[in-house]
């Protein structure tokens, strides 16, 4: 009698630690792994606990004609949950003109202006809010001896919402190239996924990587804006603006406006807003950042330790 009631309280232990290990645990897939213009993109995320800090980079790359024109845009991107004292970060390289055009429903943001050494890039702060982003799209020249061209946005911040959520998106703008989609919690890399534009596309696996939960703050009231891409320029129930009419762009030996906002601070307790490099011309996109191996086994690591417990516990009794 007393070892039944013995193994039924370790049982109990072994139970409640199974809920503790798991309950917390954060998993995030991007599918598919290749797609054709209009075909949509779904990064599937579980457990994402509010005031956690989050991530989302996408990078297209994809070829142009030297010194030719070219179009790149997110369609439908749907944003599930707020990102409070948020990021919007977007950077083209190899390019020599360009204009960086968003909309949320009666609501255009655009910036314009000239490259430097190839690169240009505008950052905005403030609260991200949720819901569907018509566009963001990137326009404008190659450099004269371009035949790459990457365009990469980058949004972040501290997540308010859901905590089982979808992002989705499609391609469109090019026929062919590449799509890097990257996802950070914690100030860390959970799972990047190179995704491939093509006329047609066919079934690839879903990449999928888990994290267990870190430490992190409550989340904070909105981040302030001024009008810009994020912030009150593009908030939910602001009301509509519209852009004034496009002016010639920054000469070539001037800085743009829009260039100059690169150098604000990140907010507070994002992650890194870092471009990886672009991919010369004529040589393939470096493969996915390997994903963690430990991570999927600590749950049960956890619960393993905690049967230990219990039975070294009773043998002393």
């Amino acid at each position: 009698m007393y070892t039944t009631e013995k193994l039924r309280v370790i049982c109990v232990a072994v139970i409640l630690c199974a809920f503790a290990a798991s309950a917390g645990a954060l998993t995030i897939s991007i599918e598919p792994g290749q797609v054709h213009p209009g075909d949509v993109v779904t990064i599937a995320v579980e457990g994402l606990d509010d005031g956690r800090s989050f991530g989302l980079q996408l990078e297209g790359t994809f070829a142009v004609a030297p010194g030719g024109g070219f179009t790149f845009e997110t369609l439908d991107l749907v944003l599930p949950f707020t990102l409070q004292n948020g990021t919007f970060a977007a950077t083209l390289r190899n390019t020599d003109r360009n204009v960086l055009t968003v909309l949320k429903g009666d609501t255009e943001v655009k910036k314009m202006g000239a490259s430097r050494n190839g690169v240009f890039s505008a950052v905005d702060s403030g609260t991200i809010p949720s819901g569907t982003y018509d566009y963001i799209r990137f326009e404008g020249t190659a450099a004269p001896d371009a035949t790459v061209v990457s365009a990469s946005v980058t949004l972040q911040g501290t997540k308010q919402g859901p905590r089982d959520s979808r992002i989705t998106f499609s391609v469109g703008g090019v026929t062919g190239g590449t799509v890097l989609a990257r996802v950070s919690a914690d100030g860390a890399e959970v799972i990047s996924r190179t995704i491939s534009i093509s006329e047609t596309a066919t079934p690839a696996p879903t990449a999928t990587a888990t994290t267990l939960p870190a430490s992190g703050g409550g989340g904070g009231g909105g981040g302030g804006g001024s009008g810009g891409i994020a912030g009150d320029g593009i908030s939910t129930g602001a009301k509509a603006t519209t852009s004034p009419p496009a002016t010639a762009a920054t000469p070539a030996d001037t800085v743009p406006a829009a260039e100059n906002l690169s150098h604000q601070p990140a907010a507070t307790g994002v992650v890194n807003t870092a471009v990886p490099a672009e991919t010369p011309p004529g040589e393939t996109a470096p493969a996915p950042s390997p994903q963690p191996i430990l991570a999927p086994l600590l749950p049960a690591l956890a619960v393993a330790a905690c049967a230990i417990a219990a039975l070294a516990s009773f043998r002393r009794r």
